[in-house]
């Protein structure tokens, strides 16, 4: 089971975004993988909704850098600012 706060939403918001059975298109970065063995990836939907993008603006994950990973990292920072000052998911109910 999923325990940290946000992270039983932040899963059901990705289901609703991508439906078991469906395609998304991901791109990997610099490096594809972080030091836990864990895919670093952009990710866009069938329908072309950037995912990473729509989850973070809408508060449902944090906008974290994984360096040399930075090429959309600016555009996902700006998205998750603007969900925390609107207290938007996440950032209205976890401290």
């Amino acid at each position: 089971p999923i325990d940290e706060c946000f992270a039983q939403d932040s899963e059901a918001k990705l289901t609703a975004y991508l439906p078991e059975g469906s395609i998304a298109w991901l791109k990997t970065d610099v490096d594809e993988k972080d030091d836990l063995g864990r895919w670093l990836t952009y990710a866009w939907s069938s329908d072309g909704l950037f995912l990473n993008l729509a989850l973070a603006g809408d508060g449902y994950v944090r906008a974290e850098p994984t360096p040399p990973n930075l090429t959309l990292y600016p555009e996902i920072e700006r998205a998750g600012q603007n969900a925390a000052s609107r207290f938007a998911g996440l950032w209205g109910r976890c401290r």
